[in-house]
């Protein structure tokens, strides 16, 4: 995921760019208006495994790239109206290999194409909805990891309540705010379940493997799931009916029960093996949901205020001692603001953070569980798209900072200690750390797709290690 720091680098590239590459008709770039005027607007969502490129895929309509299409997973074109053919998407694998000649020199970049192969059509002033597209690979190595299985859901309510939330102008500005939904097919509600069967049980096994509780799995395409032991003892794994294709991946969870956001207004709870639909109180617009202790809710709104409730989500208690001066919103790598504030658990309480927030800008607070108190926890200037959280025997690491240029960094604070420490990382382009234990020796950084990097001694010094014998084969 590219930085704040790194996007605008990014943005000034693109200006300086753009006259040229706007000028060719193969390679339009995608500017969201706010106004859909006399075009019409084209939306999907992309289910696709992490570390493979999807979150900068480009889609192809009627033999043309567009470039930034797609934004960490959800499809928004305007086009002219008519009728369109989304062939396949395309991810750059590889390196640019450049090659010189007398006439000037020639730039060629590895593709993977992904067909997809629906046709729609566009309405002026409406949005036309291509679905929910769940891909998912046909084995993890090998020849069987480049090929996949392509599955479309019907998500229109879900996408119409993106473009509200996400895009507000934009909705406004439709003269029909009912989606166009494109010819099928799609799943029906029984396909539906057993797709979320796959999800949850492949989630499960993720979980297990980087050590994480197991009470409860989230995924895409409303996918929430109970984690329970057998008559033989082994883990069973409950699909519930969400009623929502809604991406569940940041669900939360405790033994007791789970929470994932739905919308600004409503959220899934799950208590006693009971699912329900729960409005967010009056006067609040969530961002983020989750559960902790006995019975404990936690709703953040987008600029940070905290909304306890410590019975279940009938009375709440609000905490602004972190808030941000402005609210968050959609960005380049993240179109869905929600979901930006994660919990992590410590021994006697939790870590609560910004995801993915530039330096000097991010938040974090610890909540202890027994006092019920906050703590504001500051942060140096260096902590950068705070990714993992993780407390240990040594002290709480956060990692890794995401530079495109520079050396990653992995931040600790020393058991009883109240400044951080910074460990470089000898790799660029980090974007997720794991830990086997939490004794806190042993940490893993994985940096450019597949540079993984360990430390046995807490983040001093690193060697490779091969992706395959890491922490992450197992775990993407």
């Amino acid at each position: 995921m590219i930085s704040a720091r790194d996007s605008k680098i990014f943005r000034v590239v693109l200006a300086a760019g753009l006259a040229a590459l706007v000028s060719s008709c193969q390679t339009p770039i995608v500017m969201i208006p706010d106004d859909i005027g006399d075009r019409g607007l084209l939306v999907a969502q992309v289910s696709a495994p992490r570390g493979q490129g999807f979150d900068m895929a480009v889609p192809i309509i009627d033999n043309k790239d567009y470039q930034f299409g797609m934004r960490d997973g959800f499809i928004v074109i305007p086009l002219d109206p008519g009728e369109h053919t989304l062939s396949h998407l395309s991810i750059s694998v590889g390196a640019n290999i450049t090659t010189t000649g007398p006439y000037g020199g020639t730039s060629i970049q590895a593709k993977r194409n992904y067909p997809i192969k629906r046709s729609f059509r566009i309405e002026p002033g409406r949005f036309t909805n291509l679905g929910l597209l769940v891909l998912e690979p046909g084995g993890r190595t090998g020849e069987a990891a480049k090929k996949f299985h392509l599955f479309t859901l019907d998500n229109s309510d879900d996408m119409a309540t993106f473009l509200k939330e996400s895009h507000p102008r934009l909705f406004a500005s439709m003269k029909n705010r009912a989606p166009l939904v494109a010819e099928g097919p799609y799943l029906g509600k029984e396909e539906i379940q057993q797709l979320r069967q796959a999800v949850a049980t492949d989630a499960a096994r993720k979980k297990l493997a980087g050590n994480e509780p197991l009470h409860y799995v989230g995924g895409p395409a409303g996918t929430l799931a109970r984690i329970e032991k057998g008559a033989n003892g082994r883990g069973q794994v409950k699909v519930f009916d969400t009623g929502t294709l809604v991406d569940f991946s940041y669900c939360s969870s405790a033994a007791w029960g789970a929470a994932c956001l739905k919308s600004s207004s409503e959220y899934v709870f799950v208590k006693g093996g009971s699912l329900s639909v729960r409005q967010v109180p009056t006067g609040i617009a969530a961002n983020s949901v989750h559960v902790f202790g006995d019975k404990g809710v936690m709703l953040i709104d987008p600029s940070m205020n905290i909304y306890s409730s410590f019975d279940g989500g009938e009375n709440w208690t609000n905490y602004a001692g972190v808030a941000l001066a402005k609210p968050v919103e959609p960005t380049t790598t993240w179109p869905d603001p929600k979901n930006r504030f994660a919990m992590q658990p410590g021994r006697s309480g939790y870590y609560i953070y910004f995801r993915d927030l530039r330096a000097g800008a991010t938040r974090m607070a610890y909540f202890d569980a027994a006092k019920r108190e906050f703590t504001p926890m500051p942060l140096p200037g260096t902590v950068e798209d705070v990714s993992v959280v993780k407390e240990t025997d040594e002290g709480v690491f956060i990692g890794p900072s995401h530079t495109m240029i520079a050396n990653g960094k992995v931040h600790l604070l020393p058991r009883g200690a109240k400044t951080w420490t910074v460990r470089e990382v000898p790799g660029t382009a980090c974007t997720d750390m794991a830990l086997p234990d939490t004794r806190g020796r042993r940490v893993e950084v994985l940096c450019a797709s597949d540079l993984v990097l360990r430390s046995e001694d807490s983040g001093m010094t690193w060697a490779r290690i091969p992706y395959a014998g890491s922490m992450f084969a197992a775990k993407y």
